[in-house]
C-alpha cells in the first residue's frame, strides 16, 4: 500500500455573502481504507458525509437569501432590466470552465451562483430611463463587483455601428501588401500585423490570433500637441483617391464621434454613481486620448492548454473601453482566479469595462477586471473597442468623495 495521504481541506463556500467554512481536518487515507469488499471507511465515509451536508446547507441559504431579497433591491438580474426598459434579454453567460472548488466572493453581498442561468453577473445600464438615480445606483454595483456591463438605449443610431463593421470587413478583406501600406506609424495610427500583440506572456506561446487597426483624434502631424505628445498626430487613411475603400473614412469618423459622445455620456454616469456632480470628469476629457481600435480575429479555434489564444488575459489601462462586437461572440471575463465568464453580445447594446486608471482613480473602490477572448470554433470575429481616456494632462488622484479630501496620488 502507499503511504498515507493527508487530505485536510479547508472547503470554503461562499454564497451571498454569508461564508460556510468546512474542514476535513487531517483525515488520512490509503489503499488500507478500501477492503475487499470495496467498502471505505468509517472515517472517509463521515467525511463524504460532512460535505454533502455543507453543500446542500449552502444551497438552502442561497435559495432562502434569494426569496428574501426586497422587490427594489439596487442590484436585480439583467433579464428584469431588459423586461423594464428596453425589451433587451441577455443570453446566459455561460460556465466556461471553472477549474477550483472554491466560488470567490465577488466584492460584497452577491449572489453569485455557480455554473447556473441565473449567474447574472453583467447588468444592463438603461441611458434612456428618466430615473437616473436608479441607473447610477445599478452601474455602481457593477462597477463594485464585476467592472463590466452593457449599455442599452444609447442614442447611437443602428447604422452608424453597421457601416462601422462593413467598413471593418472591407478593411482587412484588402491584400497583405495593401494593409501594409498602412503599417502603424509613430502616433500609433495605422495597421497591425496579427500576433504583433502578446497579452498574456505567462501563458501564451505565440501573439494574440488577430489584426487591427488604430484610428486616433486626429491632429495635424506638425502641430504642437503632436510635437509634444507622441500619441497624438495624424491617422493613416486608405487611399480613396485611388479607389481604395470609398467612404471608409467618412464612416469611420462618424463611428469614431458617436463613440466620444456616449463616452462623454457615460463618464457623467459614473460621476453620479461615486456621489459626484454629474459633470465631475468633464473637466479631464477636453482634450481626449481616444483610441479605435478595428479588430478582426483570425478563423483559428483558441486552445489554451498550447497558449494559443484570440486575446490573451489582460486589463485595460485607461477610463473606460466601450466594445461593439459581432454575434460571433468569445469575449471572457475573470470572475476570480481561474473563473472565466462568457459575456455573450446582445444585439443593440454595447460592452463596456472599467480600465486601470478608473479603478486608481477611484482608490481601487470600482474594478479594472482581467479579460480576454477565446475563439470556440474556428471563424472569423469582427470587433470595435473604444478606447476612452482623460487629456494628456489629467492629473490621477483619489476622487474626493471617496478620500475625504485626501487627494494623495
Amino acid at each position: 500500500a502507499q503511504s498515507p495521504r493527508d487530505l485536510s481541506n479547508d472547503l470554503t463556500l461562499r454564497h451571498t455573502g454569508d461564508i460556510l467554512r468546512l474542514s476535513t481536518a487531517s483525515v488520512h487515507c490509503s489503499h488500507s481504507l478500501v477492503g475487499p469488499d470495496m467498502w471505505p471507511s468509517r472515517d472517509l465515509a463521515a467525511s463524504i458525509f460532512a460535505v454533502a451536508l455543507a453543500l446542500a446547507l449552502a444551497y438552502v441559504r442561497n435559495v432562502e437569501y434569494l426569496s428574501e431579497q426586497p422587490e427594489g433591491s439596487a442590484f436585480r438580474p439583467v433579464s428584469d432590466v431588459g423586461e423594464k426598459s428596453s425589451g433587451v434579454q441577455p443570453a446566459p453567460l455561460r460556465d466556461v470552465g471553472i477549474t477550483r472548488e472554491e466560488v470567490p466572493e465577488i466584492h460584497g453581498d452577491f449572489p453569485y451562483k455557480r455554473g447556473g442561468d441565473s449567474a447574472q453577473v453583467v447588468p444592463i445600464i438603461d441611458l434612456s430611463n428618466p430615473d437616473r438615480q436608479e441607473e447610477a445606483k445599478k452601474l455602481r454595483e457593477a462597477c463594485l463587483r464585476v467592472g463590466f456591463f452593457y449599455v442599452a438605449n444609447h442614442n447611437v443610431p443602428k447604422e452608424t455601428v453597421e457601416r462601422a463593421f462593413l467598413q471593418t470587413q472591407r478593411l482587412f478583406n484588402l491584400t497583405l501588401d495593401q494593409k501594409m501600406t498602412m503599417l502603424a506609424n509613430e502616433h500609433n495610427r495605422g495597421y497591425t500585423r496579427a500576433q504583433e500583440e502578446l497579452l498574456d506572456p505567462s501563458m501564451q506561446t505565440e501573439g494574440d490570433l488577430k489584426e487591427g487597426f488604430y484610428v486616433g483624434v486626429e491632429v495635424a502631424k506638425n502641430s504642437e500637441l503632436a510635437l509634444q505628445f507622441p500619441l497624438f498626430g495624424p491617422n493613416i487613411w486608405p487611399k480613396e483617391s485611388e479607389g481604395v475603400l470609398p467612404g471608409f473614412r467618412a464612416d469611420i469618423e462618424k463611428y469614431f464621434s458617436a463613440m466620444s459622445d456616449l463616452g462623454l455620456a457615460l463618464s457623467d454616469l459614473l460621476a453620479e454613481s461615486l456621489g459626484l456632480p454629474r459633470e465631475y470628469f468633464r473637466k479631464f476629457l477636453t482634450q481626449p486620448l481616444a483610441i479605435l481600435r478595428l479588430l478582426r480575429y483570425l478563423p483559428v479555434e483558441s486552445d489554451i492548454s498550447k497558449g494559443k489564444i484570440g486575446a490573451g488575459a489582460h486589463s485595460d489601462y485607461g477610463l473606460i473601453t466601450i466594445l461593439a462586437t459581432d454575434e460571433v461572440g468569445g469575449l471572457q471575463v475573470e470572475l476570480g482566479e481561474g473563473i472565466w465568464k462568457d459575456v455573450d453580445p446582445i444585439p443593440g447594446t454595447f460592452v463596456v469595462n472599467l480600465g486601470d486608471m478608473l479603478a486608481r482613480w477611484s482608490n481601487d473602490m470600482y474594478r479594472s477586471t482581467r479579460h480576454r477572448v477565446v475563439m470556440t470554433r474556428a471563424v472569423t470575429r469582427y470587433s470595435m473597442p473604444f478606447f476612452y481616456e482623460p487629456s494628456h494632462d489629467t492629473l490621477v488622484s483619489c476622487i474626493p468623495t471617496i478620500c475625504d479630501g485626501d487627494t494623495e496620488d
